[in-house]
């Protein structure tokens, strides 16, 4: 692993510990490319910390070291904008006696040792079916705009909060392996009340853990997950309180064939973070150690840095084709591009007309290829060229995910 990429992971390290890092993690710095991987992963705030504590902001270039503060403050700034907003929507929720779930960033910042430093672009909440409509009525009356309101995820945004409110935990299986959507189908029996008052939930920590582990395997299986997620799980596993049940965990994970994924998850956690495990894992080779490094360090936070993006669109529509010949597959593929699912489609703000109204698709379908051939020829060129010119990136990284147990 090179240098910069292992003085970044010391500086991560030495935050979630409060502890100094070893003065050769400091040497030969390039500050440029340190500060790239801070931004890609979304710690650039946290990097800032760091680098404070250590004493190491005097050998940095004065403009770049301006341009740190400034994301340190503005990582500040919207963390406490996002608290304020969070606190109404909380109280809102609980004044409609609405029972709701709070869980990943939003649950987690506060086993951070600096909660702000916590960045999330989006607020997840899950609430019960039967209060969907409830609860969109009551984020419209507290002034979120609805900008995604089909399937089991709604996004509401109000200034520079955004909220994605869900009904299930899965949506969809992310591949065949297990039945995540079941395994979920009622998520609330992991779930426990924060006060003996309201109606605010969250997951015991076993629970969520094994959450974090499904929600990683997901990214991972689409685009990619960056260093952040990594940080959730070692941040619960090295929390001072309530031992977690590892046996109980492990059962889980074998039921979600996602056993062997977890393992080396907590391998890179032990090995980047420091994390001490009541339980034997076991530890990948060095060569798909410093590949899988790579592959995760490379892309940010959720995998889209200079990555090409077609290869997530492939696996994503092929996720169940694996066994298929390769050209029946790539028409499967270039099928479910040009005729989109009426679920796909009438999410989108610009067939909103389709709610409803299956029996429109036809119609949508035609509006859609006209507005692509017509508005965005050259996008639609590259995306169905891409199908066929990202094949080779495809096989890397199905081999990669492969040996990562996905």
């Amino acid at each position: 692993m090179e240098h910069n990429t292992v003085s970044f992971i010391a500086l991560l390290s030495s935050h979630l510990k409060q502890s100094q890092i070893h003065p050769s993690h400091m040497e030969q710095i390039d500050y440029e490319r340190l500060y790239t991987l801070g931004k890609i992963h979304s710690v650039s705030g946290m990097l800032y910390m760091s680098l404070k504590a250590q004493r190491q902001l005097g050998d940095i270039p004065e403009s770049l070291e301006q341009a740190w503060k400034q994301d340190f403050v503005s990582t500040i700034s919207r963390a406490a904008l996002q608290q304020q907003e969070m606190q109404k929507v909380i109280e809102c929720f609980n004044n409609h006696q609405m029972k709701h779930v709070l869980f990943k960033g939003y649950a987690l910042k506060d086993i951070y040792p600096t909660p702000d430093m916590r960045t999330m672009g989006d607020i997840d909440i899950l609430i019960q079916s039967s209060d969907r409509q409830r609860s969109h009525a009551m984020l419209e009356a507290i002034g979120y705009k609805a900008t995604y309101t089909a399937g089991n995820v709604w996004t509401y945004v109000r200034g520079a909060v955004q909220l994605e409110i869900h009904d299930h935990l899965i949506s969809r299986n992310f591949n065949d392996q297990a039945d995540y959507r079941d395994y979920y189908n009622d998520a609330w029996k992991y779930a426990v009340k924060k006060s003996q008052q309201g109606f605010t939930y969250q997951f015991t920590e076993n629970d969520h853990l094994i959450y974090l582990f499904v929600h990683m395997a997901k990214h991972f299986y689409s685009t990619g997950c960056g260093i952040r997620m990594f940080m959730d799980i070692a941040a619960l596993i090295q929390r001072d309180h309530n031992p977690l049940n590892w046996p109980y965990i492990q059962a889980q994970l074998r039921i979600l064939k996602l056993d062997i994924f977890a393992n080396h998850v907590l391998d890179l956690c032990q090995r980047w973070f420091d994390v001490t495990l009541p339980i034997t894992i076991l530890k990948m080779n060095e060569r798909f150690y410093e590949q899988i490094s790579e592959y995760i360090y490379s892309a940010g936070v959720f995998g889209y840095y200079r990555r090409d993006g077609y290869v997530a669109m492939l696996r994503t529509l092929g996720a169940k084709r694996k066994q298929e010949h390769t050209g029946l597959r790539t028409i499967r593929t270039y099928w479910s591009i040009c005729f989109p699912s009426y679920r796909t489609l009438s999410g989108m703000a610009a067939y909103s007309f389709l709610k409803n109204r299956p029996l429109f698709l036809p119609l949508a379908w035609g509006l859609r290829a006209a507005r692509s051939l017509l508005y965005r020829w050259k996008r639609t060129w590259r995306l169905l060229l891409g199908v066929v010119t990202s094949k080779k990136e495809y096989d890397r990284q199905d081999k990669l995910l492969e040996e990562l147990g996905l």
